[in-house]
């Protein structure tokens, strides 16, 4: 509040009318819609391929809501929080916006934090849907576990803050109010997500590489299961870029580049969660390019980038130690062959157990 009595003393010729608050909303937009796209594409793959859902399925949309939650909080807080333009302006012309962009952080922390969390979990549960061993699955539910202990810390450190919480947009109302220090809560803050975005990209790699396949369709699948792990690269900027800006200088200025990637974040996570169920459309057009070519899959048993030998992806062979066994002729039979990203197990069921059952995308 120094800045705002320092600014309502400048002659109205030196306080900036700068405003970048179209930025803010572009990005929000933008996000909004890819969103909306890539989650449309998802459960429309999985329709194309009649799959039973799982519980992943059913986080997605919730991880989706809190997302379009922020992003909307984020269009509010440029129309109604003051955010887009310098301090010195708010508290001059327009004051009344000052508590308005305090509450508004407060929801955007909330929907930033639970959206994280619940696109990470769907992440984990489609792990979860594929790994029998008990490490694998011990392993990821310690993530599952982290996640959503530090959801819960920041959600109860966003209520205690500040004591009394009301001091947070009504300072001048409590003149022995404090609050923690903000810029090192959001920075560290962010950390643990660092970390479990290294657990997700990590902890599919050891028995994917295992795979006794060829070179080419082995880089596939782990792409196909690595992909929840780019979330590592806004996660990691957003990390760096709250150590290089003070948040809380002119927060309402730099609540615009802040804002966005935290925006980014949360919407790159949900994309992850989305981007496996996607080899669906890239099988299709692969099946229909190798059939055109002159493939000689059976019908109902489409190859792979139109060759038989890529019908190994369906057939993953591994030792019981690296989490895999082939299926038999009579295997085969038993079930319908509905994509190349089809890993097979056998569940861990009947035959000892197996690092990874089988599952569609």
């Amino acid at each position: 509040m120094s800045r705002c009595a320092a600014a309502l003393k400048l002659p109205p010729s030196q306080v900036s009318t700068d405003f970048i608050g179209d930025q803010f909303v572009n990005t929000a937009i933008g996000f909004m819609v890819a969103q909306t796209v890539l989650v449309a594409l998802r459960y429309y793959a999985r329709t194309l391929r009649k799959m039973p859902l799982g519980a992943d399925d059913f986080l997605l949309p919730f991880a989706a809501l809190f997302s379009y939650g922020q992003q909307s909080i984020a269009i509010i807080m440029v129309k109604r929080g003051g955010v887009g333009h310098r301090i010195e302006y708010n508290c001059v012309h327009q004051p009344q916006v000052l508590p308005t962009f305090a509450k508004l952080q407060i929801s955007n922390t909330l929907t930033l934090t639970v959206g994280i969390a619940l696109a990470k979990l769907t992440i984990l549960q489609l792990f979860l849907r594929i790994f029998v061993t008990k490490v694998y699955r011990y392993a990821t539910y310690t993530v599952m576990a982290v996640q959503v202990a530090c959801m819960i810390m920041v959600i109860v450190m966003t209520f205690v803050q500040c004591t009394p919480f009301a001091y947070i947009w009504e300072p001048q109302k409590h003149p022995h109010g404090h609050c923690i220090d903000k810029n090192a809560f959001w920075r560290w803050g962010n950390f643990p997500q660092v970390l479990t975005d290294i657990a997700i990209l990590v902890l599919p790699l050891p028995a994917l590489c295992a795979l006794k396949l060829s070179t080419r369709d082995k880089v596939g699948v782990i792409v196909t299961f690595c992909t929840g792990g780019i979330g590592l690269v806004t996660s990691v900027v957003r990390f760096a870029m709250f150590f290089a800006i003070d948040g809380q200088a002119d927060a309402g200025w730099q609540a615009v580049p802040l804002g966005s990637i935290s925006i980014a974040e949360t919407s790159v996570y949900v994309f992850a969660a989305c981007l496996p169920s996607y080899r669906t459309f890239f099988s299709n057009s692969m099946r229909r390019f190798g059939t055109s070519a002159g493939g000689s899959a059976p019908r109902g048993k489409p190859a792979l980038y139109g060759s038989n030998k890529s019908h190994e992806l369906r057939n993953l062979d591994k030792s019981s130690r690296n989490g895999f066994s082939r299926l038999t002729h009579d295997d085969e039979k038993k079930r319908e062959w509905a994509s190349e990203d089809e890993l097979v197990g056998n569940g861990g069921r009947g035959r000892g157990d197996t690092g990874l059952r089988s599952i569609q995308l």
